[in-house]
């Protein structure tokens, strides 16, 4: 499904923002808001609300906090009666990953727990009310990062810009999110400097999580086009981040900028 079209050079683009993080447990969220919690053996279970639009495209990231190691979580988004509209365990590496179109308007509930407790249930798409919800000293607990957030989808034409960063506590994760009309071929193409620091780029359909493609190693790669055939009506996450190939020692960060245009 992956075909390589050209690696051409290209010029730096720079990158500027970030996002403010905030310290809770539970309670009403803002949207692209990140927040911070830990979930630890007599607190397992925090809930989040906020106020959903039919149709809205939503990213929700549930992560152990970045330079941490030690949390595996789960995310659970359900409806205001307490019906479970997805859920999702390990869909980006330990970390958990949601993009959907909320079925209609409502105040949504985001609930994050460990992973082994998610694997514990025995029909996850059973109302909340029905999981059982109790901790176990026997899983794995730590400090999260949580963000929900509206996005638009990446379409032909439309550019979009990250930054990989070299030390763990400061490199989230950049995710894209693509849902095409119809079924299409488009071309994702991406632009790094020269650096001995540098991205990898992962593409999955939601919610399977089936791989669309999984570029890990891109060292000495400065730009580079790929062809993705993409169903009609599905999501699509691009995920990019920090290499595992990429062994950095200083503090430093490289921008990277994502275009996506129609196939050749």
């Amino acid at each position: 499904m992956q075909k390589w079209l050209s690696l051409i050079l290209v010029l730096m683009i720079s990158l500027a923002g970030g996002s403010l993080v905030s310290a809770q447990g539970g309670g009403t969220l803002e949207l692209d808001q990140w927040i911070e919690g830990e979930l630890s053996t007599s607190d397992c279970v925090h809930t989040y609300t906020f106020q959903g639009a039919a149709g809205q495209l939503m990213l929700i990231e549930g992560l152990a906090r970045p330079g941490t190691y030690d949390l595996d979580p789960a995310v659970v988004l359900a409806d205001s009666a307490g019906n479970v509209v997805a859920s999702n365990d390990d869909g980006m590496g330990l970390n958990a990953l949601i993009a959907l179109e909320l079925p209609a308007e409502d105040e949504y509930s985001v609930t994050i727990i460990p992973g082994g407790l998610y694997l514990m249930q025995n029909d996850t798409t059973a109302p909340l009310s029905n999981w059982a919800l109790d901790c176990s000293p026997d899983d794995s607990y730590g400090a999260y990062s949580l963000r929900v957030r509206a996005v638009e989808p990446m379409v032909p034409g439309s550019s979009a810009e990250a930054a990989v960063y070299s030390v763990a506590e400061k490199d989230l994760p950049n995710i894209f999110v693509f849902r095409p009309d119809s079924s299409v071929t488009w071309g994702i193409s991406f632009t790094q400097p020269e650096s001995e620091l540098h991205a990898q780029f992962q593409m999955t359909k939601m919610p399977e999580g089936d791989m669309v493609f999984d570029l890990g190693e891109t060292n000495g790669l400065r730009s580079g086009t790929l062809n993705v055939a993409l169903e009609g009506g599905a999501v699509y996450v691009l995920v990019v981040n920090q290499s595992f190939f990429s062994f950095v020692f200083d503090d430093m960060s490289i921008p990277i900028t994502i275009n996506v245009t129609e196939a050749q």
